[in-house]
């Protein structure tokens, strides 16, 4: 009997690393006979570069670089010599997690540090470059990245701009460095929200990262003029394209660089990681979240892990920080069994402090094969 595990991260408590081994010790408390297969995942936010560098094999190369309010911290990257590889997480420079409250206003802050980065795995020789654009802080539509990348934003006189949400309204002039970027980027997207609009960067993220109604009016205006430049200068009606909205636009300007793609970071993971082949191999398959509700459905890990299960008959079982969805959500994710390491009596403080042990202990319990059998409906353990 083989048990294939694949869970995110509990956010804030137990990466998915982590996880995987309070997994394995609670099954192999049940039953040691039972062979397990380890498979940490990670979307395009948080922990995207270490579970990346764990398949790829790679060292991290430390790098001094910016935050987002350009404030000197040290910064890495994960790198592979052998396929001349880099592994960045936008979140390592630009992120929100960096930043106290009341820094926190992207019509001031910049993804000039994640820039850094890159140009930095660049010098070092990277031909590819994986980018994990989770967890941002800024609304910047790229340009900083672009501008330590050697791109000049100009107004209408002829100034150069810093590269902030602030800047956007008044670029007239994009000029590119004298030396192509011969890179090949991939960037992991996990939303497919537009770049404008009621669902694009500035109305959806944008209060989150520190913005005021007023601010949020001038990044959306900002955004507008910016996008009809890089339209016209690119050809494509970047606008229509599903995920430019994502990390306060990022996605956006990268379009000026030669060679680069969007792709969910789960199936960036699920290919690296041989997810697919190893599935087949399992009888049933552990996964997990910090948090199981809706917007589970909207491609998260335990989703796609359940997906790809339901598909070859293989039952899905989840275990959860908290579940807050009903037995219909629950359903339509493809899980056999889901369980909460949370409950009433238990603070949240208390289940994140005590999470290895509590994921280890329902790990145990969890039914194993050949219960809950193939086909079974769904149980939800409170």
């Amino acid at each position: 009997m083989t048990i294939l595990l694949a869970p995110d991260k509990f956010k804030g408590s137990l990466d998915s690393f982590e996880l995987c081994r309070a997994m394995a010790e609670g099954i192999r408390q049940a039953n040691d006979a039972i062979n397990i297969i380890s498979l940490p995942l990670a979307d395009g936010g948080d922990g995207f570069a270490k579970v990346m560098g764990h398949y790829l094999h790679t060292t991290t190369i430390k790098v001094s670089t910016t935050n987002a309010n350009d404030r000197l911290i040290e910064g890495s990257f994960e790198w592979s010599a052998q396929s001349q590889t880099a592994i960045i997480e936008l979140a390592t420079a630009s992120g929100i997690s960096q930043l106290e409250n009341g820094e926190r206003n992207p019509l001031k802050t910049s993804t000039y540090g994640t820039g850094l980065l890159m140009k930095a795995a660049i010098e070092n020789g990277a031909k590819k470059i994986i980018v994990g654009i989770g967890g941002s802080a800024t609304n910047d539509g790229g340009t900083g990245i672009l501008s330590a990348l050697g791109y000049r934003f100009m107004d209408e006189k002829g100034m150069e701009l810093a590269p902030c949400g602030a800047s956007l309204q008044h670029i007239k002039t994009i000029k590119a460095p004298d030396k192509v970027i011969d890179t090949t980027f991939i960037i992991a997207c996990d939303v497919a929200n537009s770049l404008l609009g009621a669902n694009g960067a500035a109305y959806v993220y944008a209060a989150q990262k520190g913005a005021s109604e007023a601010a949020i009016i001038l990044l959306e205006k900002g955004m507008l003029q910016y996008a009809m430049l890089l339209e016209k200068t690119i050809g494509i009606l970047i606008r229509e394209i599903p995920g430019m909205g994502a990390a306060g636009g990022t996605c956006a300007s990268l379009m000026l660089l030669p060679a680069i793609t969007l792709q969910k970071g789960m199936d960036i993971v699920f290919e690296y990681s041989d997810f697919h082949h190893q599935l087949l191999k399992a009888d049933c398959v552990f996964t997990g979240e910090g948090t199981f509700d809706k917007q589970t459905l909207n491609g998260k890990v335990v989703y796609a892990v359940a997906s790809a299960a339901k598909a070859l008959n293989i039952p899905a079982i989840a275990i959860c920080g908290k579940v807050d969805a009903d037995l219909d959500v629950i359903k339509q994710c493809g899980l056999s069994y889901i369980t909460s390491i949370s409950n009433e009596q238990m603070s949240i403080e208390e289940s994140m402090t005590r999470a290895f042990e509590l994921v280890r202990d329902a790990a145990a319990k969890a039914p194993k094969p050949p219960c809950p059998p193939k086909g079974s409906s769904t149980e939800y353990d409170h």
